[in-house]
């Protein structure tokens, strides 16, 4: 693994890692640990993801990778996971990125 994030709500966990499918989800409680895998998102990142982040209100998530565009940005539901990624920046970053994290 490259990166780990754990949901807001404390009930899933993302982890990101240098093989396909770069980016795994598992249902998560502090009593038992690691649950159930989430299904992989649709479109899953095209290399090495390094970073990942979800957004205050836990109903996004980011993953960054070392790859164009270098950021994809899902919506995120604790119950269904993944959902459809949503568009690429329409500036893309010249480089990979290493991490990625959501402003308050």
């Amino acid at each position: 693994g490259t990166a780990v994030a754990f949901s807001n709500a404390g009930d899933a966990v993302i982890v990101t890692s240098s093989g396909t499918p770069y980016v795994q989800a598992y249902h998560w409680t502090s009593a038992t640990g690691f649950g159930t895998k989430y299904s992989n998102p649709a479109t899953l990142p095209s290399a090495t993801a390094l970073g990942v982040s979800f957004d205050i209100s836990g109903a996004s998530v980011a993953v960054a990778f070392n790859a164009s565009p270098s950021v994809y940005v899902y919506p995120w539901n604790s119950s269904t996971g993944w959902g459809t990624k949503y568009a690429d920046p329409s500036v893309l970053p010249s480089v990979g990125a290493r991490d990625v994290t959501f402003s308050i």
